[in-house]
């Protein structure tokens, strides 16, 4: 049999854990997981205009899983299921000479397998670069894994969102008297299945992408802004409403007492008077037995 000290020290503490716990579900970031329908791919308008911070795009052809894109500093890239990318410094990020990247039948087979996202949906994909200067092949090994759902922030507008891991592991590579170690990087995509937009992505480089990149050094990429065709009906990023916010309304009476009863106790060593002060905010004795 415990002893009665013990018994209330118990009964005390499984109140506070209660409490907190209580707090934690109230709040709204800490909401579950949004349950979202299977995403099937949605390709992205001719003459939609994106930007990420100061950087952006213009969707200039699509074909089937292939976009092409011109960026704001003028150059050229394709995106292939919007994941994998076909262009100069892609991947290997600096060298002496350009590094292109392309995609291959094989690749887009195994794209269209990823698609329709879904939670626990996953491909693995070969990527090879081709050097300018030697004209040596370097691969990358890419692994694509849907790994859940998400309600994120972006620019103070919220979204349901599927979340994305991109691994990249590069092989080591030599030309010319130069040489690259291995290189891995781990990005993190947060896409909104209405826009069919990715509205935030963290990188970090594992072991150096490039010459001027180091190991653990991280990027951010969040949605700014994104302008589809005039009549576009098939895109439209879907914010969602603001959570509401719990608050307890209180009397100043009730608010008073409360502040006169926490000035007796707050200095006591005593778990009679904690116990006694939580009282009236704890569920029935009866629920601690």
């Amino acid at each position: 049999m415990q002893a009665p000290g013990r018994t209330r020290t118990w009964r005390l503490i499984r109140m506070m854990l209660l409490l907190l716990a209580g707090l934690f579900l109230a709040n709204p970031a800490t909401a579950q997981a949004p349950n979202l329908e299977p995403a099937p791919y949605k390709p992205l308008p001719v003459g939609t205009q994106v930007w990420y911070g100061d950087r952006g795009f213009a969707v200039k052809n699509s074909d089937g899983l292939e976009l092409e894109l011109q960026l704001s500093d003028g150059d050229w890239i394709s995106l292939y299921g919007l994941f994998l990318k076909a262009g100069s410094w892609q991947y290997t990020s600096s060298s002496n000479y350009h590094f292109v990247s392309r995609i291959d039948d094989d690749d887009v087979a195994a794209l269209k397998k990823f698609w329709p996202l879904e939670v626990g949906k996953k491909t693995d994909i070969i990527v090879t670069e081709i050097h300018d200067g030697s004209n040596l092949p370097r691969d990358w090994k890419i692994k694509l894994q849907v790994t859940g759902t998400e309600i994120v922030s972006v620019a103070g507008a919220r979204y349901a969102t599927y979340v994305i891991t991109e691994t990249g592991i590069g092989e080591a590579f030599s030309a010319g008297g130069g040489s690259m170690e291995t290189a891995e990087y781990l990005t993190t995509h947060w896409y909104e299945p209405g826009s069919g937009l990715i509205v935030k992505s963290t990188k970090i480089e594992k072991r150096a992408t490039g010459r001027d990149q180091f190991s653990g050094k991280q990027f951010l990429s969040e949605l700014r802004s994104a302008t589809f065709p005039a009549g576009t009906t098939s895109h439209a990023l879907r914010r969602l409403e603001a959570a509401p916010q719990q608050v307890a309304v209180r009397s100043m009476s009730e608010a008073a007492k409360d502040s006169a009863a926490w000035e007796a106790v707050k200095f006591s060593n005593r778990v009679a008077d904690f116990q006694r002060y939580l009282n009236p905010y704890s569920p029935d004795e009866a629920a601690f037995c």
